[in-house]
Order: C-alpha cells, then structure tokens, then sequence
C-alpha cells in the first residue's frame, strides 16, 4: 500500500481494506487503509474548547477512522487537520484541513464524516511540534 501523486495536487491510496465479515456495507465510498497524524478540536455544550489528537486507521474521501483516547459523542463537530505522509524521498507530507461529525464511537477511537476530497489539502509542511509532541506523550 502506499500514497501517489495523481498529479493534481491530491493522492492517491493503491491498497483497498478487506474485510473476512460480510456486513452491510452502508458507505458511499471505498475506504482505504492510512495511518496519519490528525490533530482535532471540539466545543462542548458549556462551550469550551477541546483538543486531541489521533492516528487515522482508514479513510476516503467522505471520512475516517480515527483512533484516540478521546471519548468523543455522537454528534460532536469536530474542526480537524490530517497530517499526510510525504510522497517522496524528501519534502514535507501535505496537511488536510476539514470539519466533520463523529457519526460511530468504539472504545479505540471514533468515525468521522468529513470532507476529505482535494478542496481541503494545504500543501504546507506538517508542523515539527505535532510530530514531536503530539502523538508520542
């Protein structure tokens, strides 16, 4: 599995999840395996302002998994920023700026629905403080 340049500022995931269950399966979108950083935000109903952090298990472009500590509600809108992997040797990854809405909760992480199609990509190198202090406490 790996990420390709398409050529058009955007990736492109070459390995599709399998499953051995055969569920309903309600999606709209492939979903493929990607392990990034992600960085997100939320408001509670007193209005405060919270932050956590994760790493993506899959993800398409109508959403993601995200494995966190956090225990997150259904319904919590999330701003959000998913730190991609460089596609070459050198430079930096591309960083993925979106909002979604936590739609599953499972005891390792939650399901996001957001838009994550070409729109929301910054080509802007990750930040060095999240790759050093943000997953790895």
């Amino acid at each position: 599995m790996g990420l390709e340049a398409n050529g058009r500022a955007g990736y492109c995931v070459t390995e599709r999840l399998n499953s051995n269950r055969a569920p309903v399966n309600q999606r709209q979108h492939n979903r493929y395996r990607l392990a990034a950083p992600v960085a997100f935000s939320w408001e509670t109903e007193d209005h405060r302002v919270h932050h956590g952090v994760g790493q993506t298990r899959d993800c398409s472009i109508s959403g993601a998994f995200v494995l966190s500590p956090e225990r997150l509600t259904i319904g919590s809108v999330l701003q959000m920023e998913f730190f991609l992997p460089r596609l070459q040797a050198a430079g930096p990854g591309a960083r993925l700026k979106t909002r979604g809405r936590v739609v599953r909760v499972e005891p390792e992480g939650f399901a996001v629905l957001a838009e994550m199609g070409p729109s929301s990509l910054a080509h802007r190198p990750a930040s060095p403080e999240f790759a050093t202090n943000g997953l790895e406490k």
